[in-house]
């Protein structure tokens, strides 16, 4: 007499089931040898079925694990019991090609002839455990960007304590989690700042809501920072709040700028429920559906509450789902083929699940549909770690590209295996499996590998300034690489950000050597104005005084012959008014030196017309004047301005340019007024001796105190231009310099 376990698995329907079951099932006698395996085991495995029959199940197991399996069977054999997926029976399997692969198996316990047999159901867990590890990379990638983006980051739970890794907080503010924990948090918030901001966080929290602030948070230092804050809730599969992350950037040196802060989650959490097989049978004459018990768990459904119909199934899927999965059906019925599709459930509670369906159809002799088999498998798992996956690559890609800053990965080699926003025109694919090497001149791929290679030698983080040098060009990057560990610890590589902070080296570069110039200026002027102190001193000592001494002398030779009733002769009175005159002429020299007089007689296009003749006739140079009319009034320091810059432009060219001619343009262009000075001689690095800048260096801040242009630059054929354009309306004022 047959077993009640015998009969059932001795069913047709049973062996039908079997076979369109998506995952391998096989039956183990107590000698380790396999009595049964269904279509999916052979596929998986790569024997056939006959081959698989009557093999020892360790065939089915990698060598070095085969003696280990063997106790544990035998463990199993003595005391059998159920164990379902995810009871910690995840191994590893190996195919007839030798490869391995893991597994999760879940065991059950029936008799075959008297004989106990253990099933086991196997299912291929390579793909779950690719998404697994995709997923991990992406959060590593997501810390490091949060790392890269200089925010202060700040994680608490539902109930406000610190949790996970709050080192950008303490390295901002000085404030360790233990005092926040006492509520101390709010110290680091400005005084003025501290009931507005405990109210805002107390009120986004109560109404679970995300929420953005600002205010001034004190650095570690001491200073107050304007900050701009969003804090943002974290939920789990549930929509219960697990955690709130807050980001503070410092907008001290932009304040006043609009900018959005995107906030960054620092940790994604994917729960990966257990999945669960369940097989149904749908008699079509009777309309008769027929689940097993995991049927009834996955939908959450008891079965003495519920009559399974085929209508009452599609009630069960997501609306939006339930006329694909009705097509798919009768297609396959009318078409006499199997169907393999993925859908959702609707739980009653408003959750979702993933669920991949197979199906295959039975018919008569007729060729009429009678029967329908298939198997449900929960795939919530897969699709939320291939969901939560792509919102990472999602946000991943918004957040390079608000940035000027490559984010990238590189194996133990140096190898580049991902580049997010690649930099020095490359694209991803032209970067992904070369080395620094590879790609970047050798000196500064030489100082980068040292880099990279003490971070992977130590384990420690590293934030160096780096410069490339190509085709004589420089740029300068911040470069931050820190080790790339598996879930074990183990490094496994780089990962880093690299941000070009070029124009801001070169900006600061240029601003020190503006500061240099003007502090070398100021001692040229104070030495230029000692020197022409003491040449007025020497004026008025020799001429004024030489002329003063003869008129006292005249004047006291006048009062004694008064005196003694003598004649005067008319001689002296000619001789004195000849020694006055002398004396006023030298008084309009020195007030000429000290501020020409022509530009207030005569204003600044004659000025400059007298200036280029003087010119021709001390150096013989050509000199043209072409000026067109001014109709607007120009103030008297940029009269000063333009009348000192050819001035100066003159003096350079007769000492240093070697020219023949010289063209002096003057012309109104818009509402500013241009002025140019050529020369056709023998250019700017002939003309410009080391240390000798002084009159460029004045000429350029005298025009920027104006708040207009300055440039010299080789002409078009030999020689030098200098070119001012200043505003015709500028309001500002500039202090005559020499």
């Amino acid at each position: 007499m047959q077993t009640p376990e015998k009969a059932i698995l001795g069913t047709p329907v049973i062996r039908r089931i079997l076979d369109v079951a998506p995952d391998a099932m096989v039956g183990v006698d107590a000698d380790g040898r396999i009595v049964f395996a269904n279509a999916a085991a052979a596929l998986l495995f790569g024997f056939s079925r006959e081959e698989l029959t009557g093999m020892p199940v360790e065939t089915l197991v990698p060598n070095t694990q085969r003696a280990a399996h063997a106790t544990h069977r035998a463990r199993y054999v003595a005391d059998p019991s159920i164990r379902s997926m995810g009871m910690g029976l995840e191994v590893t399997a190996a195919r007839k090609d030798g490869t391995s692969f893991p597994v999760e198996i879940r065991l059950s316990h029936v008799e075959l002839d008297h004989a106990p047999v253990a099933v086991a159901s196997i299912r291929d867990v390579t793909e779950r455990k690719r998404h697994d590890e995709a997923l991990r990379r992406s959060e590593v990638r997501l810390g490091t960007l949060a790392a890269m983006t200089f925010a202060v980051m700040r994680s608490t739970d539902a109930r406000g304590e610190p949790v996970g890794d709050n080192m950008s907080w303490h390295a901002f503010t000085g404030q360790t989690d233990a005092r926040a924990r006492e509520g101390g948090w709010l110290e680091a918030v400005h005084p003025d700042d501290r009931q507005r901001v405990a109210a805002e966080a107390s009120r986004a929290r109560g109404e679970e809501r995300a929420y953005r602030s600002e205010h001034r948070l004190r650095r570690i230092d001491g200073e107050w920072r304007d900050m701009v804050v969003r804090s943002a809730p974290v939920r789990d599969a549930d929509g219960v709040i697990r955690e709130w992350i807050s980001a503070a950037v410092d907008v001290t040196e932009r304040k006043g700028m609009e900018e959005a802060l995107r906030a960054s989650e620092a940790r994604l959490r994917e729960t990966q429920a257990v999945a669960g097989l369940g097989s149904w049978e749908l008699d079509i004459v009777a309309n008769r559906l027929t689940w097993s018990d995991e049927v009834y768990r996955l939908l959450e459904i008891d079965p003495a509450d519920f009559r399974a119909t085929y209508g009452a199934f599609l009630d069960a899927i997501h609306p939006d789902d339930r006329a694909m999965v009705d097509r798919a059906y009768r297609a396959s019925v009318r078409d006499k083929t199997p169907y393999s599709i993925v859908h959702r459930l609707l739980m009653a509670d408003g959750r979702v699940k993933f669920i991949h369906e197979r199906c295959e159809t039975h018919y008569d002799r007729q060729g009429t549909a009678v029967r329908s088999v298939g198997t449900v498998l929960d795939v919530s798992d897969t699709r939320g770690a291939e969901a939560a996956l792509e919102a990472n690559a999602q946000r991943l890609r918004v957040a390079l590209g608000s940035m000027d800053v490559a984010v990238f990965q590189q194996d133990l080699a140096l190898r580049y295996t991902w580049m997010g926003q690649p930099q020095r025109g490359y694209t991803p694919e032209a970067v992904l499996g070369h080395t620094d090497g590879e790609l970047l001149p050798q000196d500064a791929a030489r100082r980068i590998t040292e880099i990279k290679r003490r971070v992977l030698a130590t384990g420690q983080r590293a934030r160096e300034t780096v410069r490339v040098t190509e085709e004589g060009a420089t740029s300068v990057y911040d470069l931050t690489v820190e080790p790339l560990r598996d879930g074990r610890g183990a490094v496994i590589g780089l990962t880093g950000a690299s941000l070009d902070i070029t124009d801001r080296v070169q900006a600061q570069a240029k601003l020190e050597e503006s500061q240099r110039d003007l502090r070398a200026l100021a001692m040229h002027a104070d030495a230029v104005r000692e020197e022409e102190r003491a040449a007025l001193a020497r004026n008025v000592h020799d001429d004024f005084g030489q002329v003063l001494t003869a008129l006292k002398m005249d004047v006291r030779d006048l009062r004694r012959r008064a005196k003694r009733g003598e004649p005067v002769v008319p001689e002296r009175f000619d001789a004195i008014d000849e020694l006055v005159d002398n004396l006023i002429r030298t008084a309009r020299q020195v007030a000429s030196d000290l501020r020409p007089p022509i530009l207030e007689n005569l204003g600044l296009r004659e000025s400059v017309e007298i200036q280029a003749a003087e010119f021709f006739q001390r150096t013989g140079i050509r000199c043209d004047v072409q000026c067109a009319p001014i109709e607007f009034p120009v103030s008297d320091h940029t009269e000063l301005l333009l009348y000192r810059v050819v001035q100066e432009s003159l003096t350079n060219v007769m000492r240093h340019a070697a020219a023949t001619a010289v063209v002096i343009t003057l012309r109104v262009a818009g509402d500013q007024l241009v002025l140019t000075v050529e020369d056709n001689g023998r250019g700017m690095a002939a003309e410009r001796p080391a240390g000798k800048r002084f009159g460029i260096i004045g000429m350029r801040e005298r025009t920027l105190a104006l708040g207009g242009q300055f440039t010299i630059r080789a002409g078009g054929h030999g020689g030098t231009v200098v070119e001012v354009v200043v505003p015709l309306h500028h309001q500002g004022q500039a202090e005559e310099g020499a």
